[in-house]
């Protein structure tokens, strides 16, 4: 009776504190922050690319998912599979965040993230689906503007050694596609004495030299490059034809500024038009300039919309 007694004096001493003493709700992080917090990276960058990947799903179920603090620190967004990227402009942060969908299945059990409009509304930052980073990241590159990246790895011991996260793993592919941007890569061109970068019998002396024992001898030191003046033709005559129709057609395009826009409509996407090799450079250099137009204007990012050509190319040895 006496432990009764005692039990039933500690649970209503229990009830009592707790129905007693205020709740205390955590401090909430408004979204105006966390957008300081990335103005403040832009600042100091003042001109730059930041590319940042969060925390990945989880391979057990059920288990509570933690974002990685940086992430968090200048998102807020603390669901898995993201990444986000800041354009800095004078000080001035764009971010874009870019996340992922759960399949249908999966949703079922653990219900959907927040689409990307939401996000937009709620994180004050532009959203859109992850499949569209690597083009998006790729026009923001050929804008010349310098590329940082936030390492995702999990534990601060590891960060030396850090090589097979999912951001390195993206930032060694954006290298591979664009060489020339590889800060290293300058520098060590910027060493190289100017008479080692000439040749009286071949052009590019040095790269030749550099692939000995890479490529065949009858590819390293061939006299002519290669042409590709039909896959060129094949693709823009064919199924990336509407693309660039699109492109420079467009109300909006840049080439507007410097070129009559009816007049190319007619001379390039008539009816009758013959696609000849001709038609094939204009259209070509055209779209060059056009998405070049649209990088330097800011626009580069929707190039991204387009998604990736259709047309598939098949090498074969010969």
């Amino acid at each position: 009776m006496r432990e009764q007694t005692q039990a039933r004096f500690g649970l209503a001493l229990m009830v009592g504190l707790t129905t007693a003493l205020p709740v205390v709700a955590p401090a909430q992080i408004s979204v105006a922050e966390y957008t300081a917090r990335r103005n403040a990276l832009a600042a100091k960058l003042d001109s730059g690319i930041v590319v940042a990947f969060g925390g990945r799903t989880l391979v057990t179920d059920f288990n509570r998912f933690f974002q990685l603090p940086a992430f968090h620190y200048l998102t807020g967004y603390d669901e898995p599979d993201a990444a986000f990227v800041i354009v800095a402009r004078g000080g001035h942060a764009t971010t874009t965040l870019f996340v992922t969908r759960l399949e249908a299945r999966t949703a079922f059990y653990y219900g959907q993230r927040a689409d990307t409009a939401t996000l937009a509304r709620t994180l004050a930052v532009q959203a859109r689906s992850a499949a569209a980073l690597p083009a998006v990241v790729d026009s923001l590159v050929a804008t010349g503007l310098p590329v940082y990246t936030l390492t995702d790895f999990e534990d601060a011991d590891f960060a030396r050694a850090d090589s097979l996260t999912r951001g390195q793993e993206f930032i060694k592919g954006l290298e591979a596609r664009h060489p020339l941007f590889d800060l290293d890569l300058v520098q060590l061109c910027l060493r190289l004495p100017p008479l080692a970068t000439f040749d009286r019998h071949r052009s590019r002396p040095v790269l030749r030299t550099a692939m000995a024992g890479l490529l065949p001898d009858s590819v390293r030191l061939r006299p002519e490059k290669a042409l590709f003046d039909s896959l060129l033709l094949d693709c823009l005559a064919g199924r990336d034809g509407e693309t660039a129709r699109r492109l420079l057609c467009d109300p909006s395009a840049e080439v507007r500024a410097y070129a009559n826009q009816d007049a190319l409509r007619r001379a390039l996407f008539g009816p009758g038009v013959e696609r000849s090799f001709q038609w094939m450079w204009q259209v070509w250099r055209l779209l060059s300039a056009e998405c070049w137009l649209r990088a330097q204007s800011g626009r580069g990012a929707t190039l991204g919309d387009l998604g990736a050509s259709p047309t598939r190319v098949e090498l074969r040895s010969v």
